[in-house]
């Protein structure tokens, strides 16, 4: 998934028709799968019974908008893990499905060798940029690592070593709810302001509150402040496009790292 493999899927899935999939160097396929057919008929796809929601066509606007989103993680050094791990486990294909209802704005599964990556409206409305990635880039890198972990915490989410060592890490204490070292009055208040600055179009002051605020505390972002999942799939995302957050970690999330072979993630 590194940039020299990247794109040439890219080039060639710009002038493909919407339903077409295209091999990647790294032998992975990537496609827009369009899913509308399984209203009211659920044999018209094998995806069609892993969700009971509505669904809506690609277009030239949203395929374009969704690999501009690609290639910024195929170009960061550190993607070598996804790729990696995708090789690992036999993962064959990403499917971008457009999803036309919904106030998420992604989510994703991995159903048998497949890894299907569910696009909600709030995905395509997003304007919140951090430094040269688009929240859509990052939203994607950080579905990917959702699923990078789903492949390697199989046993569940506390029972698993990957997330077992990781929550003693961070001494995430139980119930997993948000970090219990964040005061939830405080967490509210921030993500309050938050979202009303993004609503007001102030992209880049609501960045600043939101990462001002969560880096103070160790953390990658207000969003991974509520799960040890989330803070997974946040901390990685992170790692591709901000050289200063290794230097804003804990010690401890840093030694995790490099014993989960994600050392590719800290750079240098």
């Amino acid at each position: 998934m590194n940039g020299a493999l990247l794109a040439p899927f890219l080039a060639l899935a710009l002038a493909a028709p919407a339903s077409a999939a295209r091999d990647t160097a790294a032998g992975v396929q990537a496609a827009f799968t369009d899913l509308t057919a399984c209203s009211g008929n659920p044999d018209a796809h094998p995806f069609c019974k892993l969700k009971n929601e509505s669904y809506a066509p690609w277009d030239e606007a949203s395929r374009t908008l969704v690999l501009r989103a690609l290639s910024p993680i195929g170009e960061a050094p550190g993607s070598v893990v996804l790729e990696g791990a995708f090789a690992e486990h036999g993962i064959k294909g990403v499917h971008f499905i457009r999803m036309a209802s919904g106030e998420d704005t992604a989510a994703s599964i991995i159903f048998e060798d497949q890894v299907l990556v569910y696009l909600y409206p709030p995905f395509f409305a997003e304007k919140v940029v951090y430094g040269s990635w688009s929240q859509q880039s990052h939203v994607l890198a950080h579905e990917f690592f959702h699923d990078y972990a789903r492949l390697h915490a199989t046993q569940g989410v506390f029972s698993s070593p990957f997330y077992s060592t990781l929550t003693e890490a961070l001494a995430w204490g139980y119930p997993k709810k948000r970090h219990q070292a964040v005061p939830r009055e405080e967490y509210l208040a921030k993500l309050k302001l938050r979202n009303a600055l993004v609503a007001e179009g102030k992209y880049a002051d609501s960045v600043e509150v939101d990462l001002g605020y969560a880096r103070s505390l160790g953390f990658p972002s207000l969003y991974s402040m509520t799960e040890v999942e989330e803070y997974f799939a946040e901390l990685s995302a992170f790692l591709l496009h901000d050289s200063a957050l290794p230097a804003q970690l804990p010690p401890a999330v840093t030694t995790w790292l490099r014993a989960n072979d994600l050392a590719p993630l800290l750079g240098g």
